[in-house]
């Protein structure tokens, strides 16, 4: 094993101890015991580890391709906005590919690496300037921001069986799908600046600076609605932190809008429409997905969901 693989595997070990394990609340005693059964492998991590005394998470992001992700670079402070302490927003789009990665398959890494472009003037005009905060102006000739793989440790639907690979494993087999991420965002970046340098313009290959920019996590959390939650509170924590960290480089006048795409196979939403997963209520389940749909400044958590096709394009 790689000294880079030893110390991710660590990482994930770390990460893995502090996540909650949560049973899912279900009358079906069968159900339960498989319940207890996928969150043995926590237990025993964290038994390994050492350190049942510290603060359990909800959230814990394990790896990142940028010291600064989400972001691609730390944005620069806008002087006109400083000077005349203008609110303006900035959107920070994340495709967030939530899946059991048991084993992570080229289907994963295809579903990871598309392009939002077609999503933005659907999100633009969603998010309009209807509150009186203006846009931060950013030209948007790339689809979005980041990639996050998420792996839950509570799945609604799945348990953990025979044969299956444990937490560890595929945290693990999910990073290296995002070394192939970033390999070809390498190799896109190298096509665009010889399709640059032939005068056949910048626009000729699909931008890959959002492809290189990508995030492992875990989470315990079972349902989309409530990961979109958590995944907020964890990420604007981390916005916050990054902004603290640079301080004089982003405008104090600039407010984060974080938009999440959730990339779901056709069985996947028809799931979320399921009241079944919403303690059988057809009236929590609109209450549910009115907050995740709707925008955040309305009290909601301003996400979105991708219903991938079985069958992709080749373009």
């Amino acid at each position: 094993m790689s000294s880079s693989m030893k110390q991710i595997s660590q990482v994930i070990k770390e990460a893995l101890s502090r996540l909650k394990p949560t049973i899912i609340n279900n009358d079906d005693e069968h159900t339960k015991a498989r319940d207890k059964k996928s969150h043995a492998n926590l237990d025993e991590i964290s038994n390994e580890n050492n350190i049942k005394g510290e603060e359990k998470s909800d959230v814990e992001i394990i790896y990142t391709s940028t010291p600064h992700w989400p972001f691609q670079t730390l944005p620069a402070r806008d002087p006109y906005h400083d000077e005349h302490q203008k609110r303006h927003s900035m959107p920070i789009r994340i495709l967030v590919l939530d899946s059991s990665f048991n084993p992570p398959t080229k289907a994963h890494l295809a579903l990871a690496s598309i392009a939002l472009r077609s999503l933005i003037t659907q999100s633009e005009d969603r998010s309009g300037d209807s509150s009186g905060v203006e846009d931060g102006g950013r030209e948007d000739n790339r689809s979005h921001d980041a990639h996050l793989l998420l792996l839950s440790v509570t799945n609604a639907d799945k348990r953990l069986k025979a044969g299956d690979a444990t937490y560890e494993q595929r945290l693990e087999m999910m990073y290296l799908t995002t070394k192939e991420m970033e390999e070809r965002a390498t190799i896109e970046r190298s096509k665009r600046n010889d399709g640059e340098s032939e005068g056949r313009g910048a626009g000729t290959v699909v931008s890959s600076s959002s492809l290189g920019n990508v995030a492992v996590a875990a989470i315990d959390e079972p349902t989309f609605v409530g990961k979109s939650q958590k995944l907020r509170e964890t990420i604007s924590k981390r916005l916050q932190s990054l902004v603290d960290d640079a301080p004089g480089a982003i405008s104090p006048t600039t407010d984060f809008r974080l938009e999440l795409y959730f990339v779901l196979g056709f069985d996947t939403v028809t799931r979320l429409f399921d009241p079944k997963f919403y303690n059988d209520s057809e009236d929590q389940m609109r209450r549910a997905l009115d907050r995740f749909f709707n925008l955040a400044r309305e009290g909601g958590d301003n996400s979105y969901v991708i219903c991938a096709r079985r069958t992709l394009s080749k373009e």
